[in-house]
């Protein structure tokens, strides 16, 4: 009867984010909208029956531990502020931060106490991606295939792609350097595990794999910063005292440390080009301005037009991950005849995979996908 007992105490948000996983992922895919009151009302209640669960398991098993409502509390603000930096760099919109948010807050009792992670959310984070990189993948099969056998056909070439790298100014010096500060940022990221988190924290488990998604995800940004002369002349000095001393230390395995990183590098660096490539030129559609309607994600290229057009240039200064807003369409529609046409990209939602990846994190593999990989190996 405990053990029952514990069981219920320790899943009592289950039922929370099933009801509210659905709900806010059909609203998304249907309407292209989460709502604030749903986020509030899964909020609010998570945060009433989490302080239930804390209160019961506690009291009636005698199990009062800080350390649980440190992870609990840092978990959550993790979870906000990795979110935020996903809103900034435009690659969540609001409502997807806040339902992360929210979920975070909504983690069981009994998968917190399972972790010695100090972000548990994590692991749904990388789930998450990785569900989303699955689907992006199979779209991008299915859009390869109908322009090579399709009405339309187009030869998609990676000769098309190399050529147009090419014609870029420094494009062979650009790609060095990147890959060069990358194996460097790398090299610091690992010897600070060693001999920082692995040796004096131990509620933290910190896996370079999650630093090669993170790099993975923000290339196109980092990429920017890499470049800089500065970056690669202060990557440069690093990687030359990091070889001199393990030389000195007789440690070589820092070959294998720059072979790896340089690959890792190379991989990160040319598929996010070649994805990039693809689906900047395939994945978007025309319409006529009289159907654009708001939550629509006009092209980069597009949104360059109207800020050249006197009319509409002020209107559109700052453009977010959650589209075009109503103000905006209004505007649009105002100054273009009603079949002009107006290009916008294929948007994902992205709250059927938030709430899956949660689903799979907390009630299938207790983990991430590369340790659950790893531990089946």
């Amino acid at each position: 009867m405990d053990n029952i007992l514990k069981a219920v105490i320790l899943n009592l948000t289950f039922p929370l984010i099933i009801f509210f996983g659905i709900k806010i992922s059909l609203t998304d895919i249907f309407k292209s909208k989460i709502y604030n009151k749903d986020i509030l009302s899964f909020l609010l209640s998570g945060l009433i029956i989490q302080t239930v669960s804390f209160f019961l398991y506690f009291t009636i098993f005698s199990k009062f531990s800080f350390i649980i409502l440190f992870i609990f509390l840092l978990n959550a603000v993790l979870s906000f502020l990795t979110g935020f930096l996903f809103w900034y760099l435009n690659l969540w919109a609001a409502g997807d931060v806040k339902f992360f948010f929210a979920a975070s807050i909504n983690m069981p009792l009994g998968y917190l106490l399972s972790q010695n992670k100090f972000f548990p959310s994590f692991d749904c984070f990388i789930n998450i991606f990785f569900l989303t990189l699955f689907f992006v993948l199979y779209e991008f099969i299915l859009l390869l295939y109908k322009n090579l056998f399709g009405k339309n056909k187009f030869r998609f070439k990676f000769s098309t792609i190399i050529k147009n790298m090419k014609n870029k100014k420094n494009i062979f010096l650009n790609f060095i350097k990147i890959i060069l500060s990358m194996m460097f940022m790398f090299i610091i990221i690992k010897e600070f595990k060693h001999y920082v988190i692995d040796l004096f924290f131990d509620y933290i488990r910190f896996d370079m794999i999650y630093v090669y998604i993170l790099f993975f995800l923000f290339y196109n940004r980092l990429s920017l910063f890499l470049k800089n002369n500065t970056v690669f002349l202060i990557t440069l000095t690093g990687l030359f005292i990091y070889i001199i001393f393990s030389i000195e230390l007789s440690d070589y395995s820092f070959l294998k440390n720059l072979s790896a990183f340089f690959s890792i590098g190379i991989i990160i660096s040319l598929l996010s080009r070649l994805l990039n490539s693809y689906f900047d030129k395939f994945d978007k559609k025309s319409l006529t301005v009289d159907k654009l309607s708001e939550n629509m994600v006009v092209t980069k290229e597009y949104i360059k037009k109207l800020r050249k057009n006197i009319n509409t240039a002020e209107e559109f200064n700052i453009i977010t991950p959650d589209g075009i807003n109503k103000k905006q369409v209004e505007t649009v529609q105002k100054y273009y005849p009603a079949d002009a046409r107006i290009d916008i990209e294929n948007t994902i939602p992205s709250a059927p995979f938030i709430a899956a990846g949660i689903l799979l994190t907390i009630f299938i593999l207790k983990n991430n996908i590369f340790e659950f990989i790893i531990s089946l190996i």
